[in-house]
């Protein structure tokens, strides 16, 4: 999102800056944290957060505009904070756990369908501390995540073999 973008009632900026205290969070916990920037609009918000958040000098921010190359560097990772709808569907593509925050409706939406509803939070109800504990739940049970995301995908991936079938029949007798 743009720097200023107002956000489900929140400006980009504030977002930034409770995103960065839950990265400094993480990191005092002993996490490594890579941001994966898979647009380039964002490259200048993923630097102050990581400014922000006092991870040196030479900070972790890749732009990753490929899907490919964006599944490789995220199936890397043990966990995924996105606000990107795109960048999410792709860390769960990965079976990485993931924490939407939340846009637009569009983004819980999304979460719903791969039965990740919980871990979807408003961008105007980001919480450091919170946001902070799910990562690491996440993290702790990262194995029985990425079954229950796998699981998820699989059954969208079966629904859309099924449904694909099911108009080549429709379009093959017209």
């Amino acid at each position: 999102a743009a720097k200023g973008l107002s956000v489900m009632g929140n400006d980009q900026d504030d977002l930034v800056v409770r995103v960065a205290r839950t990265l400094r969070e993480l990191v005092a916990a002993g996490h490594t944290i890579r941001f994966l920037v898979a647009n380039r609009d964002d490259l200048d918000t993923a630097r102050s957060c990581a400014e922000q958040a006092g991870l040196g000098e030479r900070p972790d921010v890749r732009l990753v505009t490929e899907p490919q190359v964006f599944l490789r560097e995220v199936a890397q990772c043990e966990a995924f904070i996105g606000e990107r709808l795109h960048a999410v569907v792709l860390a769960t593509a990965a079976a990485v756990p993931s924490v939407m925050l939340e846009y637009q409706p569009k983004c819980l939406d999304f979460m719903r369908s791969v039965h990740r509803q919980e871990w979807s939070l408003r961008t105007d109800r980001v919480n450091p501390g919170i946001l902070a504990a799910m990562v690491q739940d996440m993290v702790a049970a990262r194995s029985k995540h990425a079954l229950q995301i796998r699981d998820a995908v699989d059954l969208l991936r079966a629904q859309l073999e099924t449904e694909i079938r099911a108009l080549r029949t429709a379009l093959e007798a017209a």
